[in-house]
């Protein structure tokens, strides 16, 4: 939310409770990695890419998690590709990936996470049966945030 608002100073002190921005650890308060997902997801609606990044890649990573939780790995997997869209950096390893991703979260119902997926998918590939099918879903799941990204995808 203050990511939306342009508060990048909440968003930093918000950031700072989950982790211990020095080292990159979860503090212990947040001892999952679904944490540095959210916090992905805000350096990426705040146009904080690189933050972003390495926030993906520490939920992505899970090493203290004795059993690591695929779906939070997806969601990780996810926010490192739409960052690489968002610096044109994107490829066709990212695209297949996405696809692998989208499999996951369809065959697990995670239709928020298919949604963004699918919206991500339209703009790298500009395929508009991707797009429609993203801004159908996100319209069920009253996501407008993603719906307004998507209507501003060009196809």
């Amino acid at each position: 939310m203050f990511a939306e608002l342009g508060r990048s100073e909440d968003l930093d002190k918000a950031i700072s409770l989950i982790t211990d921005y020095d080292t990159g650890q979860l503090s212990v308060s947040m001892m999952h990695p679904f944490a540095f997902f959210w916090a992905a997801r805000a350096c990426l609606v705040a146009s904080r890419c690189t933050e972003a990044k390495r926030f993906a890649e520490m939920a992505i990573e899970q090493e203290e998690m004795e059993v690591p939780d695929v779906g939070v790995r997806a969601w990780g997997e996810w926010a490192r590709i739409e960052c690489a869209r968002l610096e044109n950096m994107q490829d066709d390893v990212h695209i297949g990936k996405l696809d692998e991703i989208i499999q996951f979260a369809e065959s697990r119902g995670m239709r928020p996470l298919r949604a963004h997926c699918m919206a991500t998918g339209a703009s790298l590939t500009g395929s508009a049966k991707m797009a429609k099918e993203a801004h159908s879903l996100a319209g069920k799941l009253k996501m407008s945030r993603l719906i307004a990204e998507i209507e501003a995808i060009e196809v």
